[in-house]
């Protein structure tokens, strides 16, 4: 009786084991692409939107005359948010103090650029953070 139960567990780890590293397979490779990504993360302002891009992975265009508020602003991390990876925020991701929040941002939580519209708001963090923020407010407000 104990060796069909050695058996059948030793089958299981085998399983178990084989998903774990495929698991572990995709993820690295969902990583190495957004390492090869990440130069890409780009912010244009223009006359008429500002566009919000990572590789072929994220691609909005917000017209300026849809902006009601541009504002810097610290956020609360939620447990319900999504996949948080050091150095990179992405995707909707929802936090305890603003709701959903559209990353795409090179961190997660401090010192965030939102952009409000009627129906969403994005999270970015430019290299210029107040030059960006100053423009973008002239420009949608102005």
């Amino acid at each position: 009786m104990f060796v069909p139960v050695l058996q059948y567990l030793q089958h299981r780890v085998g399983v178990g084991l084989a998903v774990v590293s495929l698991l572990c397979g995709a993820i690295a490779v969902w990583l190495l692409l957004l390492a090869y990504w990440f130069p890409t993360m780009r912010y244009e302002l223009d006359q008429q939107a500002v566009t919000i891009s990572f590789g072929r992975v994220i691609h909005w265009r917000i017209p300026l005359r849809e902006i009601r508020k541009v504002e810097v602003k610290d956020l609360t991390l939620s447990v319900w948010a999504a996949t948080r990876l050091p150095g990179i925020a992405l995707f909707p991701v929802y936090y305890s103090n603003v709701g959903a929040v559209r990353m795409c941002a090179t961190r997660a939580a401090k010192q965030i650029v939102l952009i409000r519209t009627a129906s969403a708001v994005y999270g970015v963090t430019p290299e210029e953070q107040d030059e960006f923020t100053r423009a973008l407010q002239a420009r949608a407000h102005g």
